[in-house]
């Protein structure tokens, strides 16, 4: 029988509690100058601050001198602020400032002075919504509707009007909408589901049907207000139900809100929302659609192209095994492909050897060119091809015989050809490759 002393036992195995053992213990990499250099938020034993690292220079210095900072943003907002416990988690840097969002406003700071002014007319980021990568353009669910917003104008107007509580837009599984948890923490609902393309003309969401599912009930004991408890119904199919949830793929352009339905059947989809696990996602021109759909039966993988233009679709690649096929070994993760040469190739992960490797695709004619990968290992990520190489960067599993877990960085041919273990040490590597892969 377990006592508290065996939970406050294993409480401490959890992350979060092994994350305070160890200062600057990992670093969120945001790259800037198009991959140039990057600044991270460093823990340590005092506080937080910000770094800059410049790969090329193999430098690492501080972002802004902290104590500086601090002084001018008290003189400017009257706020007291401690140097080590700066109040925000990110910065931006650009033309010798730093901006930053603190106190309910945004500031900018100019790095040669320290002189720190308000930015005016800025409006806070809305968490509800979904902007478009030049934040011209923002996307809301309104009911069970979408909703688009010009930042620069502030027009806003409808883009559907149809929407209706188990067919509605750009909403998650009833499963999965949290809705007790995030009304506790104050919020309504989940933000918009969709992707946006690069060129911010465009994006594409889902129209959910979960209307012939069954009803399943949850008892929410200890509501926010005290009150007594409440009865939460959602739409949940249960295994061997015949109704299951789909998605209906819709591009909708953002200047004329014109839709352009995908001409396929609605995805199947499982516990979470295509957009929340990576199965579906833009060309980097904008000029397509991609996404990879898994059969009931899970012996059917098939990479589509959707043409954003006309909705047409086209089957790239389709994998007929024995059960369960998978593009990834880990549960939420993103599906292991990457179509590149202008959409002509694709790189493929699958376990048909008993192993999970990469394969290379021809997206003409479907067939494979052969095999990327191989080893009594497996390929966890794919970091970056070079395509004039022809070589891509990959994290594995499976090469370090004391963890198996242990992810190593490595590099092989497109031909299969002139494998290499780049990483110099036994240890467990997460990667973030700058936007230009150098």
């Amino acid at each position: 029988m377990a006592d508290a002393k065996d939970y406050e036992r294993a409480e401490k195995l959890l992350p979060f509690y092994r994350s305070k053992l160890v200062n600057g213990g990992s670093a969120k990499p945001v790259w800037i100058e198009k991959g140039a250099r990057f600044w991270y938020r460093a823990e340590g034993p005092q506080g937080h601050s910000f770094v800059v690292v410049d790969p090329a220079k193999h430098s690492r210095t501080p972002a802004f001198d902290h104590a500086k900072l601090a002084g001018a943003v008290k003189a400017a907002s009257g706020e007291e602020l401690d140097a080590a416990a700066l109040p925000f988690k990110a910065i931006e840097l650009a033309n010798d400032a730093v901006v930053f969002d603190a106190f309910g406003a945004r500031w900018r700071c100019a790095l040669d002075t320290y002189a720190c002014e308000k930015v005016e007319g800025h409006t806070p980021a809305n968490p509800m919504e979904a902007k478009s990568p030049d934040g011209k353009w923002a996307v809301s669910r309104r009911g069970h509707d979408l909703w688009i917003r010009s930042t620069e104008t502030g027009e806003e107007r409808a883009l559907t009007h149809d929407g209706v509580p188990e067919y509605a837009y750009a909403s998650p599984p009833d499963c999965l909408s949290f809705g007790a948890l995030l009304r506790k923490v104050g919020v309504p609902h989940m933000p918009p589901l969709l992707a946006w393309s690069p060129d911010s003309r465009r994006f594409v969401t889902h129209r959910m049907d979960q209307r012939r599912l069954r009803l399943s009930h949850l008892i929410e004991a200890a509501p926010r207000d005290g009150g007594p408890p409440v009865l939460h119904s959602y739409r949940y199919a249960i295994p061997g139900d015949e109704a299951v949830v789909t998605s209906e793929l819709i591009v909708f352009d953002a200047e004329t809100g014109k839709p352009v339905t995908a001409d396929m059947s609605p995805m199947l989809t499982w516990i979470m929302s295509p957009f929340m696990s990576g199965d579906v996602w833009w060309s980097p021109s904008s000029d397509a659609v991609y996404c990879v759909e898994l059969s009931r039966d899970l012996r059917t993988l098939q990479l589509k192209r959707i043409d954003p233009n006309t909705g047409e679709v086209r089957t790239l690649v389709e994998e007929i095994g024995e059960p369960p096929l998978a593009l990834t070994q880990l549960v939420w993760a993103k599906p292991i492909v990457r179509v590149f040469a202008e959409g002509k190739e694709v790189l493929w992960y699958s376990q048909r050897d008993g192993w999970g490797h990469l394969y290379l695709y021809d997206t003409q004619s479907g067939g494979v060119r052969g095999q990327v990968t191989s080893g009594a290992w497996a390929v966890q990520e794919i970091l970056h091809i070079d395509e004039k190489q022809r070589v891509v960067y990959f994290t594995a599993s499976g090469l370090v015989q004391a963890d198996v877990y242990r992810r190593q960085v490595c590099r092989v041919g497109l031909d299969g050809k002139g494998f290499a273990r780049l990483s110099d040490d036994d240890l467990d590597h997460i990667v973030t490759v700058s936007p230009d892969g150098a």
